[in-house]
């Protein structure tokens, strides 16, 4: 299973725990690779390049078509390559300030950023990111990105996602309608 998130973190985590009980219910060891980068196409890529034996699997998060959508230079096809085979979680969108800021709602926010231009940062988890995108939406004067990437604490993003498992649209993991 190739995770396009750092070892320890919450998908992590999360795709050890599936991979056990699926080791388990196939009797077959899986082993859980994370390759972190280029907002999940270093490990997507790896995924579509797999031999097409269904032994591969990728780890995918709701930024899939994030990646897909912002970064160009990509070694294969999101949209054609891949086998969505099931759903595994869900996970809110989390949108929490620093207690000093002086709002109590996303519209206090919205008006406050409105009030004071240029003034209002947050922290994601990186480019080509579903976080990036819905904070640094693009503009109506273009394709250019309106806001700040700048992290302070006066206000932050605490991303999780929907995640799914899927593979090389080449093969099928043999066995996995059992589990």
């Amino acid at each position: 299973m190739i995770v396009p998130f750092p070892a320890g973190g919450g998908a992590d985590i999360l795709v050890r725990m599936l991979t056990k009980y699926m080791s388990e219910n196939l009797s077959h060891s899986i082993i859980v690779q994370n390759l972190p980068g280029a907002g999940g196409g270093l490990a997507f890529g790896q995924v579509a390049r797999a031999a097409p034996d269904g032994h591969t699997l990728g780890w995918v998060s709701t930024g899939f078509p994030v990646m897909a959508a912002t970064l160009s230079n990509l070694t294969f096809k999101p949209e054609s390559d891949f086998v969505h085979i099931c759903n595994v979680s869900e996970n809110p969108f989390v949108l929490v300030v620093n207690p000093q800021v002086p709002v109590k709602s996303v519209k206090e926010l919205v008006d406050l950023g409105k009030a004071r231009p240029n003034s209002l940062n947050f922290a994601h988890n990186g480019a080509a990111t579903l976080t990036n995108l819905v904070v640094m939406r693009p503009s109506r004067k273009g394709r250019r990105w309106a806001g700040s990437s700048t992290a302070r604490p006066s206000s932050s993003l605490l991303p999780t996602a929907s995640r799914s498992a899927t593979t090389s649209r080449r093969g099928r993991p043999s066995g996995w309608a059992s589990l």
